[in-house]
């Protein structure tokens, strides 16, 4: 996964997890993520772009807490795989 610095201290992921923005140990672990609190998040799709995707895939039965982020429409908020 790569992270990349947008305007107005914005970040963008790009992750081999296909249709996610946020990818929780895709890849493995070697720590938990129990206690991760995702908050106050906005993730839309540009302006023209219909498509379906997930705000967090998580591949762990950690808990992970999301609050008072805002999703646009097609995104889920999270996805067990």
């Amino acid at each position: 996964s790569h992270a990349y610095t947008l305007p107005n201290r914005g970040v963008a992921l790009q992750s081999r997890a296909r249709r996610a923005f946020i990818s929780i140990a895709p890849e493995g672990r070697e720590r938990s993520s129990t206690g991760l609190v995702i908050r106050n998040s906005v993730a839309r799709f540009s302006p023209g772009i219909k498509r379906s995707s997930t705000f967090v895939a998580n591949w762990t039965d950690d808990r992970v807490v999301l609050t008072g982020n805002q999703l646009g429409m097609g995104i889920k908020a999270t996805d067990r795989r």
